[in-house]
């Protein structure tokens, strides 16, 4: 019985979960079945050598190393766009005069990203392509890594036919800025021809979609693309970080509300358009993760082009500085992720969740608010990320069809909406 007592275990849709926040295994069973061996005689022993045998839910866990799972590495603060939502405050006049040159990525930046062992690598900016050596760094950067570790993160407008079998071959995904091509015919026209090229060639694309009051209009225009270049769909509601602070002030998509409305639209277009793929439902599916905190928190690093190094790629304040690659050595750069770590301030500001969390019924399977956005955040900031969290540990069915889920969280997200909202 102590075994049990040990472990939170939560309940909803005749359902428990018992879980393990300390080896990140959990167990889902009929709340039946559960009570069944909590009222038989010596049931809880059963049970908990059952589950320790077939699941490993007591076992203790080794002691957890910082794993640096992502890079992300901003080539450039400029871009040929100027947008309204950008966090990085991007556009053509961006000084390019400090970036990282050739010479310095080749020569500096590459061997101290090997050391770091990354698991991932995210090449973004700005806009990369506003770099004339971009294709040199890429092709430099597949000399130290895998190229399927590789994401580009573009919105495309710079890059030609002639480079599409280039990229292919040398990175594993590339995620497209979508939300500005459909009040340009010209330029959506000539990143369909992009999209075709890359889906012949088996390449992983992903389509970002920013929401906000001038681009919403266009989200079922986006799933259509989606679903005609067989793209994974990335949602990503109105953030209020760069220079969306100045330019949607009065943005509705500020209101958590239109948020939790603006993905309940997208479930009807889904079913509408009968987008029933694994690369859009996955936005709304996928299997729950016993998370402990944001993943900045030891777990990311943004490289900036001057050479900074910090802990976010939203978090660019001298507080959240790991160094600079340009002067600092890989063991310098570890021990400042390590002081952050170990740094009692720290600890408190990523790893203890503001009060309104405790009761959550998923707060286990939630890193929390993002601390970048942590200074406007409350009880109704999070909405939608809980009531998806809450669909996919307690309500979706693996015995059934995509087609079938989807059906089922949208009735769920619409009664949500009307016993909050009404």
């Amino acid at each position: 019985m102590e075994r049990l007592k040990n472990l939170p275990c939560i309940s909803e849709n005749k359902k428990v979960i018992i879980l393990n926040p300390e080896n990140k295994r959990w167990v889902k069973m009929p709340v039946d079945l559960y009570n069944h061996y909590l009222n038989k005689a010596g049931g809880v022993n059963i049970l908990c050598d059952y589950l320790n045998r077939k699941y490993r839910l007591f076992e203790k866990n080794n002691i957890e190393l910082p794993v640096l799972k992502s890079v992300y590495f901003a080539v450039t603060g400029r871009c040929n766009l100027c947008c309204s939502f950008c966090t990085m405050n991007s556009s053509p006049v961006t000084s390019m005069e400090n970036d990282l040159t050739l010479d310095e990525i080749r020569n500096i930046v590459l061997p101290k990203l090997e050391q770091l062992e990354p698991q991932k690598i995210v090449l973004t900016g700005g806009e990369p392509f506003v770099r004339a050596d971009m294709i040199e760094i890429i092709s430099m950067l597949n000399n130290y890594f895998d190229k399927n570790i590789i994401t580009l993160q573009t919105n495309g407008l710079l890059i030609n036919k002639a480079d599409v079998a280039f990229l292919s071959d040398n990175i594993g995904a590339i995620e497209f800025s979508i939300e500005n091509l459909f009040d340009n015919r010209n330029n959506l026209n000539k990143m369909k021809q992009i999209f075709e090229l890359l889906k012949n060639k088996k390449t992983v694309i992903s389509f970002s979609f920013v929401a906000h009051n001038a681009t919403k209009r266009y989200l079922g225009k986006a799933l259509e693309l989606c679903d005609e270049f067989n793209a994974y769909f990335i949602l990503r509601p109105l953030s209020m970080l760069g220079r969306a602070k100045d330019q949607h002030k009065s943005d509705t998509m500020q209101d958590e509300r239109e948020v939790v409305l603006l993905y309940i639209e997208a479930l009807k277009y889904i079913i509408k358009l009968r987008c029933f793929t694994k690369n859009i439902c996955g936005l709304f599916l996928e299997q729950p993760v016993l998370r402990k905190k944001c993943g900045a928190f030891g777990n990311i690093v943004a490289l900036q082009p001057d050479g900074t190094i910090y802990m976010c790629e939203n978090l660019r304040k001298y507080r959240y500085e790991l160094g600079n690659i340009r002067t600092d050595s890989v063991p310098q750069i570890k021990n400042a992720i390590k002081i952050k770590m170990s740094s009692r301030n720290f600890r408190q500001e990523f790893l203890i969740k503001p009060s309104v969390c405790q009761d959550c019924i998923v707060r286990f399977f939630c890193s929390g608010p993002c601390v970048a956005e942590s200074v406007a955040f409350n009880d109704n900031s999070c909405r939608i990320r809980k009531w998806l969290l809450e669909f996919n540990v307690f309500y979706a069915d693996a015995k059934k069809t995509l087609e079938e889920n989807m059906r089922s969280l949208l009735l769920f997200l619409e009664s949500k909406y009307h016993e909050t909202y009404f």
